[in-house]
């Protein structure tokens, strides 16, 4: 986690890191990945809000160096309600493939990991071991939620060749996509971890699917 400092310069302050190095910022200044914020590592564009110091700032730009980014005094506070980590995640309510409604807000006490992905999705499927690793160690704790964004045919059948024992949501095609639209996603697959209070702690899940749910989750139940 790295030390931050921030300078007054009239309405805006400045915020750099104390050991000199710049936090990386694209060419035009428009999005910055800031480290040591918010408990993790993310990227941040014009306009955001993000919590430092005990107040909530909103990113006005970042100077022509990139060694420091521009904040003004967000009044508003910082969201509640948000895809970063440490926010609550969007409570969206959707239907399974089984017939089943389902919502976050009643899925609470336990954590819950959104899946967004698609047959057609290489990646996806390779991802699908682990996945099952995941749901086989944390039976009782754990509850992965599947959201397709492909054919309701190709997903069942998918599901049954894998042996695959989570709820499913299939989004797209013909259908409405309201979680995918909830969760801005844009490239597949995407996975979001939700805490038993509806909290976001952690996103992409991928090679370390393992380790992040063992520091959240806790480790798994079978080595209990």
């Amino acid at each position: 986690r790295h030390a931050w400092g921030l300078t007054p310069d009239g309405d805006t302050v400045y915020v750099a890191p104390s050991h000199g190095r710049a936090p990386l910022a694209s060419g035009d200044g428009a999005r910055v990945r800031v480290s040591g914020m918010e408990r993790t590592e993310e990227d941040y564009g014009t306009g955001d809000v993000l919590a430092l110091g005990g107040r909530a700032w909103r990113i006005v730009g970042v100077t022509p160096d990139e060694a420091a980014v521009r904040l003004v005094e967000a009044p508003e506070g910082v969201p509640e309600v948000g895809l970063r980590v440490g926010r609550l995640a969007p409570d969206v309510a959707a239907r399974t493939e089984a017939g089943d409604s389902l919502r976050l807000s009643d899925l609470r006490g336990r954590h819950v990991l959104l899946d967004f992905w698609g047959t057609w999705c290489q990646p996806c499927r390779w991802q699908t071991p682990a996945l099952k690793e995941a749901a086989a160690a944390y039976p009782d704790r754990l509850l992965i939620v599947g959201v397709a964004d492909d054919d309701p045919e190709a997903v069942g059948e998918y599901v049954a060749d894998e042996g695959i024992p989570w709820p499913q949501v299939v989004e797209g095609r013909d259908r409405p996509k309201p979680l995918h639209e909830a969760y801005e996603v844009r490239q597949w697959p995407s996975t979001f971890l939700v805490d038993p209070e509806g909290r976001i702690v952690a996103k992409g899940l991928y090679t370390d699917m393992a380790e992040t749910l063992a520091r959240h989750v806790g480790p798994p139940q079978t080595e209990e």
